[in-house]
């Protein structure tokens, strides 16, 4: 029974981690393209994320107020608690400060996601180096492409035969 809580617990300290990131990444026109989070789907992913954090805070809470309450085993966790917190916030308005890697999260803009498809286009037409694929380079692949189904094909086949 004791261990099921700590796993509860250690669980809870562990959701927002997960859930405010994807909250974030939903929102983004330039990462999500046609499948961004509406309004309505944003307040409500909100509200129900720092429901269940909040609720998740108070489940921890119990389980740090039936703990000792020598001072050498309080102080630890206040001190991880707090830097919890202050962590738990930067996910939360990371992408609004002026500093840190989160501040252009939502600077990108379906502009954006045109140049990266029109980007990887042009490094698809021009693999490695600069160069474009000839007509000898396909027919290389072709022959990588045969050579590979003999092998699979031989290895199965022997692969059935040593069965039963």
């Amino acid at each position: 029974n004791t261990m099921s809580e700590f796993l509860n617990v250690l669980q809870s300290i562990q959701l927002p981690f997960a859930l405010i990131p994807v909250l974030h990444f939903t929102s983004v026109p330039g990462l999500m393209g046609e499948f961004v989070a509406g309004f309505k789907t944003k307040c409500i992913g909100w509200t129900l994320g720092v429901g269940v954090i909040c609720i998740n805070v108070f489940t921890v809470g119990q389980q740090v107020v039936d703990l000792p309450h020598d001072w050498f085993i309080l102080l630890p966790i206040i001190v991880v608690g707090l830097a919890y917190c202050v962590f738990v916030l930067y996910l939360l308005l990371g992408p609004w400060l002026p500093f840190g890697s989160m501040q252009n999260i939502y600077k990108s803009t379906l502009a954006g996601t045109e140049e990266q498809e029109d980007i990887q286009i042009a490094q698809n037409e021009a693999p490695l180096g600069g160069a474009s694929k000839t007509d000898e380079d396909e027919v290389e692949e072709e022959d990588y492409d045969d050579d590979f189904d003999a092998t699979v094909s031989h290895t199965d086949e022997a692969l059935l035969s040593s069965s039963f």
